[in-house]
């Protein structure tokens, strides 16, 4: 009797699974083609996004030079000067929140550093719309060889790399 009452559970069992696989199976299939479809209406939608034209940006960046200072550990870093502007007619905005910036020595990218050199709470500082504010930003560095600087808004990141400024600086 408890042989049979196994068996028995064991069937039942593997009759669940069984039944479960295939749900799932068909479940897979049955949402392949919604898959499908939903890729092909992500590419179209990117597509269509590619074929925009490059929406401008709601900020306005320059660059107004550089000058060689020493981190808080005693290293060389560069400390830029940048001129932002809120050309949107939008809410107050902030250099750090609008902007991404990209600064390269020798072909390597350099790494934010911290300083009593620069005013580092300027990046911070929101600006309403039709205002600048001076903003200054450091960068560890190695040398005293020139640095390259770009600067990008955040908000047309992936319409493709266009910088609201870029500059080639002379550090030497």
């Amino acid at each position: 009797m408890r042989i049979k009452r196994t068996i028995i559970g064991a069937c039942a069992a593997s009759g669940a699974l069984v039944l479960a696989l295939a749900g799932c199976g068909s479940g897979g299939s049955a949402s392949s083609p919604k898959s499908s479809d939903s890729s092909s209406s992500a590419k179209q939608e990117q597509t269509t996004k590619k074929a925009d034209p490059k929406k401008e940006a709601s900020v306005k960046v320059t660059i107004d030079g550089a000058q060689m200072a020493t981190d808080y550990n005693g290293n060389p870093c560069v400390v830029v000067n940048y001129t932002f502007t809120n050309v949107s007619n939008k809410e107050a905005q902030s250099f750090t929140s609008s902007t991404y910036t990209e600064v390269y020595q020798n072909g390597v990218q350099c790494d934010a550093a911290a300083t009593d050199a620069a005013d580092g709470n300027s990046l911070l500082t929101n600006v309403q719309a039709g205002h600048s504010v001076q903003v200054q930003e450091a960068y560890s560095v190695k040398d005293t060889s020139d640095i390259e600087v770009k600067v990008y808004a955040v908000e047309n990141m992936f319409d493709g790399k266009t910088p609201l400024a870029e500059q080639k600086i002379s550090l030497s």
